[in-house]
């Protein structure tokens, strides 16, 4: 009976002191966590002072800079990202940001920028928009670019960001027009379409105006104009490819 006790006393003994051991652990990590926070967020080794930026095509880089550079000298860990990356994209030409450490004080902001394809033209302006409608440029001048003007469309307020277009079934053909407009070649060219009626849909390529009659079966539609075109057996540049009903084009042909 005595050693039990003895026994039970020793097990007190070493679960008491594994305690301490476990507490002063604790505390040290404790303060050790303390003095790498207050190392990190203090110290001006960590001041940003660099800010790098990717993937700009339409907007300079510089315009970025402008937008964020009153971050530079603060310290690089406790940077609002969100808030960069909120004021990155109030321009309405960027898609998406993202931010990432480059060294101990700098900064790389990568942005993937809207695809303009779409434009009206209104007094003396192009109105530059997305497949989604959304108005990201306003231009005095578009040589050189591939865009395509839309007609026909009643449009909102032509504010930068905003959605110019609010008519789902023209958002709709705008997404489905938009892989082909993208892949617009020297050869094949679409420089307008017409959505004022929406059963029956007209492209022109210089001119050769193209009737594609309702949206459905646009895939199809739109290949038959590519195969007529590039068929040098056909031969059009002038007239117009009627290919409202699918798989039956019919070509007609004007004098030059």
């Amino acid at each position: 009976m005595y050693n039990t006790a003895m026994n039970e006393v020793k097990e007190y003994i070493k679960i008491k002191k594994k305690k301490k051991v476990r507490k002063k652990i604790f505390m040290i990590s404790t303060v050790v966590l303390i003095i790498l926070i207050v190392f990190f967020t203090k110290s001006p080794l960590f001041n940003l002072k660099t800010i790098t930026v990717e993937g700009t095509s339409n907007i300079s880089a510089e315009s970025v800079l402008e937008t964020v550079n009153n971050r530079i000298g603060k310290n690089i860990f406790i940077l609002n990202r969100n808030k960069m990356i909120k004021d990155i994209l109030s321009e309405p030409y960027f898609l998406s940001a993202k931010i990432r450490m480059s060294g101990i004080n700098s900064l790389n902001i990568i942005v993937t920028e809207e695809s303009p394809v779409f434009y009206i033209k209104y007094d003396s302006n192009f109105y530059i928009f997305n497949d989604k409608g959304v108005l990201i440029e306003i231009a005095n001048k578009i040589e050189g670019r591939n865009l395509v003007e839309i007609t026909g469309v009643a449009t909102e307020e032509l504010q930068l960001g905003k959605q110019i277009i609010n008519n789902e079934h023209i958002i709709n053909i705008l997404g489905i027009l938009y892989p082909y407009i993208a892949e617009n070649t020297e050869s094949i060219k679409f420089d307008r379409f017409d959505l004022s009626k929406l059963y029956d849909i007209k492209g022109y390529m210089g001119k050769i105006e193209v009737f594609f009659g309702e949206i459905t079966d646009f895939h199809e539609k739109i290949n038959d104009v590519y195969n007529i075109i590039l068929n040098g057996n056909v031969g059009i540049t002038n007239g117009y490819i009627d290919v409202s009903i699918k798989n039956m084009p019919v070509i007609k042909k004007n004098e030059e």
